[in-house]
């Protein structure tokens, strides 16, 4: 999960964290709490022993001495297998340009990706998607290009 900090609302904010439930049920979970000197910009928590095949929603959070302020809650689905394939982002069984603009849009935050999208675009597993995945897919898209060749 990745949250963002647009506005400290003062100098910085002391805590931050995310809350996580199974879509369809009240009760949050939070998790990836911190405490420290935190100021604008993005943070995460890779979220682990999610139950197969549910959507779940979640919110990044934040504190400062006005209180908490919270983002909107957005979703993803865990895989029936609980595995993404690297690459195909938009799950077509196929590795093409389309996960390559797929992947520049969750990179540049004009997509909201599920879970399964954001597991598989993260090609080099380092809990962001970025222009290095970007890259790492196309790099799969041209090998597979000379390999029909």
């Amino acid at each position: 999960m990745t949250g963002n900090i647009i506005n400290t609302g003062g100098p910085y904010c002391d805590q931050r964290k995310f809350a996580y439930k199974e879509k369809g049920t009240d009760t949050w979970v939070d998790v990836g709490y911190e405490q420290g000197m935190f100021g604008k910009g993005l943070f995460d928590f890779d979220l682990a022993e999610l139950k197969p095949n549910r959507t779940y929603e979640f919110k990044a959070m934040a504190h400062n001495s006005k209180g908490w302020s919270e983002g909107y809650a957005l979703t993803f689905s865990t895989l029936a297998g609980g595995i993404s394939n690297k690459g195909d982002v938009n799950g077509d069984g196929k590795i093409t340009v389309e996960d390559i603009i797929k992947t520049i849009n969750i990179a540049l935050y004009k997509d909201n990706p599920t879970g399964v999208e954001l597991a598989s675009a993260d090609v080099n597993g380092d809990g962001q998607v970025t222009v290095r995945d970007v890259v790492q897919i196309v790099n799969i898209v041209l090998e597979s290009e000379r390999g029909a060749l």
